[in-house]
């Protein structure tokens, strides 16, 4: 099928002069709309009916030329596209894609600090990525000619442009609610990775909120370098002693929440009773499973649509300054 750039191409023109031909423009010179009207006959060129044109130069206005955005996801530890977290997260893309008439691409890096040939402005309108917890220093340069908003925080890296991801500081302040509500005073903040940005936000905000309510003494409990201590032989011995903590906040995901009731299971201590626990899962599955009584859900579904938002805005308003936009967490009550 021929295309208007074919058109041009054959009649020695730009495309703008084939859409001038094309909607009548008295402007254009006789002979030179005589080529275009040969080479549409020639090459049997049929032009979208009018109502599509001038529905394609208002999206054009808008920053959208090719109706397609992708989301890269750089693989770092296991495979990330794989998680429930992911899961959520492209189901809130793919609602608000959709929304907007677009066409959602997703990838990953198969081959390291080298983009896939459909991340190229001929293919794409815009770009999401979903930040790299480690030091992906080659990453930022090789994007910089693709509009883009990053997806979470990007850690060791120091980057520019658009950032969507949840308000952290939010969820370590309705996890510390939650645990005094349950009565609970001698907290303690279990961390299944060390240096996540993420997870230090929440645990700050955590601790912070403890302290304006009085309380100084919460213990942090992470994983130690390998050669030391790992989570699991850190915790199991807080969790036995003599006034042990009552109340936990897990500010990660699925890992530490899925130790902390292995470990549980072995001393023979129930959530719910005298010990509560609130974790960021994902997975409502595994949130049944363990027993938790309660959980904050970051939303990753809304996280999502609001990442294709945040792109589509900076589409159609490039020269503005970046915009980092959070996300409001939700209290999960499993249990009464």
């Amino acid at each position: 099928m021929s295309r208007i750039l074919d058109v041009a191409r054959r009649a020695g023109v730009s495309t703008a002069t084939v859409s001038r031909v094309l909607n009548g423009d008295p402007r254009v010179r006789p002979e030179t709309a005589q080529r275009v009207r040969e080479a549409i006959q020639a090459l049997n060129y049929v032009p979208p009916p009018p109502t599509d044109r001038r529905r394609r130069n208002a999206r054009s206005r808008l920053g959208i030329h090719t109706g397609k955005i992708a989301v890269l996801i750089p693989t770092a530890v296991g495979h990330p596209l794989k998680t429930v977290l992911s899961a959520r997260l492209l189901a809130g893309m793919e609602e608000a894609a959709r929304a907007a008439d677009l066409q959602l691409l997703i990838t990953g890096l198969p081959e390291p600090e080298r983009l896939p040939p459909t991340i190229d402005r001929r293919h794409i309108d815009g770009l999401i990525v979903r930040a790299p917890v480690g030091s992906r220093e080659w990453l930022p340069p090789l994007i910089r000619h693709v509009p883009y908003v990053w997806l979470f925080e990007p850690g060791a890296v120091e980057v520019s442009g658009d950032i969507v991801l949840p308000d952290n500081a939010r969820v370590g302040a309705l996890a510390l609610e939650y645990l005094l509500e349950r009565g609970r005073r001698r907290l303690a903040v279990v961390m299944d990775r060390a240096g996540h940005p993420s997870l230090l936000r929440r645990t700050e905000a955590f601790l912070q909120a403890a302290r304006r309510q009085g309380i100084a003494d919460v213990r942090v409990i992470e994983p130690e370098p390998p050669e030391r201590t790992t989570l699991p032989q850190r915790l199991l011995p807080i969790l036995q002693a003599p006034g042990r903590p009552d109340g936990l906040f897990l500010p990660g995901a699925e890992t530490g929440a899925a130790i902390l009731g292995r470990l549980l299971q072995e001393i023979g201590c129930r959530l719910g009773r005298e010990l509560d626990a609130i974790g960021c899962l994902n997975d409502e599955n595994l949130l049944s499973a363990l027993g938790f009584w309660a959980n904050v859900d970051i939303r990753p579904e809304a996280i999502g649509k609001a990442a294709v938002e945040t792109l589509l805005w900076r589409l159609s308003h490039p020269e503005e300054p970046y915009r980092r936009v959070q996300v409001a967490p939700a209290l999960q009550r499993l249990r009464p």
